[in-house]
């Protein structure tokens, strides 16, 4: 289930970084844990979550051809964050 749930935050992040790259460079889903909780318990997500977003937009494109994380793409809570963090989905 952790496992699960940490998956799902590294979707939310990539989607919201979708068009800037991270400052590392790469595509960490590993980066997007401060928005865990906003994923699993439908929470408004942080401040410190909207930044991990906004700095992974440019990785949603990689996100969404893996198909172990395209799915939670399209999950409400997915769509919520990355919304209430200002961030526009790009077209890959």
């Amino acid at each position: 289930m952790k496992g699960i749930c940490l998956l799902i935050v590294v979707i939310v992040v990539v989607v919201i970084n979708g068009t800037q790259v991270s400052k590392a460079g790469k595509c960490d889903p590993e980066e997007l844990r401060p928005c865990h909780l906003s994923f699993t318990m439908s929470m408004e997500p942080s401040s410190a979550c909207c930044k991990k977003v906004v700095e992974h937009r440019s990785c949603y494109c990689e996100y969404s051809k893996n198909p172990k994380i395209q799915p939670y793409l399209k999950y409400d809570a997915t769509q919520n964050i990355i919304s209430h963090c200002g961030v526009a989905i790009p077209t890959c």
